[in-house]
């Protein structure tokens, strides 16, 4: 795998430097619109560059993203501000750099409503505004929603298994075109005479990789290529459907990654821990309507270079729709700002961008990670820092912290004014949220292990804090291995597993969360109780470890410290369902049906999972609550969320607890 990337790498910058040769055609003012144009954002999630034909030679072939790169811009160093899903798309969709929006992981955090998006910008100034995105870490509970006409985060459909937390890309492409058409239809009516931001997130190269046929066959011993190019293929449909149905003459597309894949390096074989370039440098491709109408393949305008970052893209629409000019009230407190002088020809290679990852802190106790990365260097800010001249060492493979003092200097001063521009602007006291254990659950499905529980530094010394980078052999170790064996059913290997992750880690809170869902699995509530109650010692705010309490204390019979542990996760997290649906148990077990079907009602509206909620409110409806209409009701629910007639789901309805 090492071997692959360094080939990656020097193939890469063989291409960079070949199409930096053939400066064709820069951006002019006869480039401009006379009409509003459409808008098609992509975001290609955790997708590299390196690994694609369109972006860099790489070696997976790229059709579609071919005829958006060719006759267009390919901006092959830009810079995402987080390895993250969410706070990468907050700063995509608000130019703000993830310490002023606010959202710092995917776990706990929603983008305030006083955040202002591309969404509310463009709809602002008469444009219909749509999205679909593909996971459920995109789901508009977290704040993206804000500003779209719709946003379709439905991960439903007849081909997805029930409680799916993510859609493949040949659902969301087909939806996409599908209402691609529909607009278009409208349009020519005379129904619809405003152009469309449309907003279409795809999700497939996130791990675990498992690419449909024929491309696990194409790409056998690497299924994140073959995943790739399975995105890339249906990718297709959505472009063809602009040019059948004439759009394509008035749309722009820009597609743009959110972060990139570790792969190994560096010891990390996904991402969120660190900030290297593996997973901080991303697509961007960005193609204006083409006049013909059909979106054709050839070489770029222009590739260009220069660091720039995914901040840049919302002002930079902003700049090419003529809705507001650099310096604009409406650009000046963004931290991205316009790449049309970059499109032009103009270089800037002073630029610095900012990057973080507050994973490791929100997750795991440990120290978080802030940069500032140049066209030659970065430098990390760690316990023990990092710097890499990007130049010589585009692999970041040789630290020159200690040898080039005066550079980590002055970087670091250029960090520090980053960090103090925050403070005046931020949005972050209402970012923070914590996440329901539902959604924890879901995440986790994903991949991502993050706690719930606001983090609250205070006067925390971050460089007394472990270093992720000495502690990635223990996530990689003992930490993963438990948790794939927890995923994977075999609890008590789990259990034995994330007990040697707490020798290794005792003051790590997630451990100690793990190991109370291990246990309750198992049956060891009283244990889970312990473990829980660890937890809360080392993170009191986390709703998470108190519902699990509340649930290990329902299982040992002390309704009423389940009750206060109930209590509290709701006073923490009040728009959460898994509180809710615990207290509505209780209530059940105590014999209040009325008070239950209540509280179990207010989890259902919350956004508890349907394949639990809607099965126990037909019961409840049905023997306990006598309520006909709504037991049918609840049991068609049930039946569609199991994918299954009602005859079968009545035969699986959950039992009653007072039978």
């Amino acid at each position: 795998m090492i071997l692959a990337l360094l080939v990656l790498a020097v193939s890469g910058a063989a291409y960079y430097v070949s199409f930096l040769r053939e400066r064709t055609s820069p951006f002019g003012d006869s480039d401009r619109p006379t009409e509003p144009w459409n808008i098609l954002l992509i975001s290609l999630d955790t997708t590299r560059p390196d690994y694609l034909a369109a972006c860099a030679s790489g070696p997976v072939a790229t059709p579609s993203l071919d005829r958006i790169a060719g006759g267009g811009f390919v901006l092959s160093s830009m810079i995402s501000p987080a390895p993250i899903t969410l706070p990468s798309h907050a700063s995509l969709l608000t130019g703000l750099n993830p310490n002023r929006h606010g959202v710092r992981e995917n776990t706990e955090y929603a983008l305030p409503d006083d955040a202002i998006t591309a969404a509310e910008t463009f709809r602002s100034h008469g444009y219909r505004t749509q999205a679909f995105v593909s996971a459920f870490v995109m789901d508009g509970r977290f704040g993206l929603e804000q500003g779209f006409d719709d946003y379709v985060d439905d991960l439903t459909a007849p081909s997805v298994r029930p409680g799916a937390v993510e859609l493949p890309g040949a659902v969301s492409t087909s939806r996409a075109a599908e209402w691609i058409s529909a607009h278009a239809t409208a349009r020519r009516r005379g129904d619809e005479t405003r152009p469309f931001f449309l907003f279409l997130h795809l999700f497939d190269a996130h791990a675990p990789y498992a690419p449909p046929s024929p491309y696990r066959e194409s790409y056998p011993s690497d299924p994140y290529a073959g995943e790739l190019a399975y995105q890339d293929a249906v990718l297709g449909a959505v472009l063809d459907r602009l040019e059948v149905v004439g759009e394509a003459d008035r749309t722009l597309i820009w597609v743009v990654s959110d972060h990139g894949e570790s792969l190994g390096a560096h010891g990390e074989d996904t991402h969120s821990l660190f900030v290297y370039d593996v997973t901080q440098r991303i697509v961007s491709l960005l193609r204006l309507p083409p006049a013909n109408g059909r979106y054709e393949t050839g070489a770029p305008r222009l590739v260009a270079d220069d660091v720039t970052g995914i901040v840049d893209v919302y002002p930079t629409l902003l700049d090419l729709m003529g809705i507001a000019p650099p310096g604009s009230e409406a650009t000046a407190g963004l931290d991205g700002q316009s790449l049309v002088p970059l499109l032009r020809g103009e270089s800037d290679p002073e630029r610095a961008i900012y990057c973080e990852t507050w994973s490791p802190y929100v997750s795991y106790r440990w120290a978080p990670l802030e940069a500032v990365r140049t066209k030659q260097w970065k430098y990390i800010r760690a316990p023990f820092p990092e710097l890499y001249d990007l130049v010589s060492d585009p692999n970041e493979e040789t630290n020159l912290a200690a040898a080039k003092p005066d550079v980590v200097r002055d970087l670091s001063n250029h960090l520090d004014t980053f960090i103090a521009g925050a403070s005046g602007g931020t949005l972050a006291a209402g970012a923070t949220r914590a996440a329901s254990e539902e959604e924890l659950e879901r995440l986790r499905s994903l991949g991502y292990l993050g706690n719930a529980g606001t983090p609250s530094p205070g006067d925390v010394d971050f460089s007394k804090l472990p270093d992720p980078k000495r502690q990635v052999a223990f996530f990689r170790g003992p930490f993963q291995s438990a948790k794939s064996l927890l995923l994977s059913g075999r609890v008590d290997e789990a259990i034995a597993k994330f007990e040697d992750a707490r020798s290794a880690d005792p003051g790590n809170p997630s451990v100690h969360q793990f190991l109370g869902v291990a246990y309750r699995q198992a049956g060891e509530f009283r244990d889970a109780a312990d473990s829980y109650r660890t937890a809360l010692a080392l993170q009191p705010d986390s709703p998470r470890s108190w519902v699990g309490m509340g649930r290990a204390q329902m299982s040992l019979g002390h309704p009423d410290s389940a009750r206060t542990a109930f209590v509290t996760a709701r006073t923490l997290l009040p728009h959460s369902p898994d509180s809710w649906e615990g207290l509505g148990d209780l209530a059940w077990e105590a014999g209040d049906v009325a008070r239950a079907a209540t509280l179990l009602d207010s989890a259902r509206v919350l956004g508890a999972p349907p394949i639990l909620i809607e099965g126990k409110l037909a019961r409840l409806y049905r023997d306990d609550f006598p309520d006909a209409a709504r037991a049918s009701r609840h049991l068609e629910a049930y039946a569609r969320a199991l994918g299954t007639n009602a005859t079968e789901a009545a035969r699986r309805l959950p039992p009653s607890p007072l039978r």
